[in-house]
């Protein structure tokens, strides 16, 4: 089964995407470092408009490859932004205003209605409804159950392997006072144990290969991860000014995607 047409817009939707990302997060940073009073929500609205421009044309222009009745599209698409936009504030104003957390934390869950703005923009640009999508998504799972259900259950090996590390994190650290760094490197020791197996015996199902046959190259992706881990959680904890635990949540999303794709790899059957 190849990629259906309604999902062959991914691509460049993605780069589209990026590119904004790039834009909304540069905006969002240096209005965050010059005028570190302002509201939540003015950051947000600066960085937003800013970000749409970007958005709009991208999409017109490379990714559905509008030709005609661009500002039909123009004012469904400004419609589109609007609502998740309002949704976005609301959001982030309850996170932050009344929850008092950080307001990187508010923008990042924020960045979560991502998947609400690409089946808009579906329907806008493409005509292909919610509906739509969501039996193209169905029909994909189905084929594609194998990788499915292996992506499901690396998940769920992570979040075994993660309580494991989370917990003794957070021992180490506020409970004997340990440096974060130290606890994160101290942390993943029993981490990757667990992880190994799980990983291996459950999650890709490899109980014929030799248990010793995987242990360097898990070593290696096991070193990679380490290193990303260490160096990312410090950009974010010291540069960025996250605390130490939201800061390990957003570094772990990142590290997951990689580790996936070498795990996927190391034990193919």
């Amino acid at each position: 089964m190849g990629v259906p047409q309604e999902l062959s817009y991914m691509p460049r939707y993605a780069l589209v995407g990026l590119a904004t990302f790039f834009v909304d997060v540069g905006m969002f940073t240096a209005l965050v470092a010059l005028f570190p009073a302002w509201y939540a929500e003015a950051y947000v609205g600066t960085s937003a408009a800013a970000a749409y421009a970007v958005n709009f044309i991208g999409h017109t222009k490379f990714t559905f490859r509008i030709q005609t009745g661009m500002w039909r599209h123009l004012r469904l698409h400004f419609a589109m932004k609007t609502s998740v936009y309002v949704a976005r504030v609301a959001l982030m104003s309850l996170l932050v205003t009344r929850m008092g957390m950080s307001a990187w934390v508010g923008y990042v869950v924020g960045l979560s209605l991502v998947v609400v703005t690409y089946l808009g923009s579906q329907w806008i640009f493409a005509g292909n409804s919610p509906k739509r999508m969501i039996l193209v998504v169905r029909d994909l799972i189905r084929v594609y159950w194998h990788y499915v259900r292996r992506a499901m259950r690396f998940v769920i090996a992570g979040a075994v392997t993660l309580l494991v590390y989370y917990g003794s994190l957070y021992t180490l650290t506020d409970g004997f006072g340990y440096w974060y760094i130290a606890s994160a490197t101290i942390a993943m020791v029993p981490q990757h144990g667990v992880n190994f197996w799980l990983m291996k015996r459950w999650a890709f199902e490899d109980r014929h290969t030799p248990l010793l046959l995987h242990v360097w190259p898990y070593v290696k992706v096991s070193s990679l991860s380490f290193v990303l881990n260490i160096a990312l959680l410090h950009i974010f904890v010291e540069y960025v000014g996250l605390w130490y635990m939201y800061a390990q949540v957003i570094v772990t999303g990142i590290i997951g995607v990689i580790v996936f794709l070498r795990y996927d790899k190391m034990f193919k059957k």
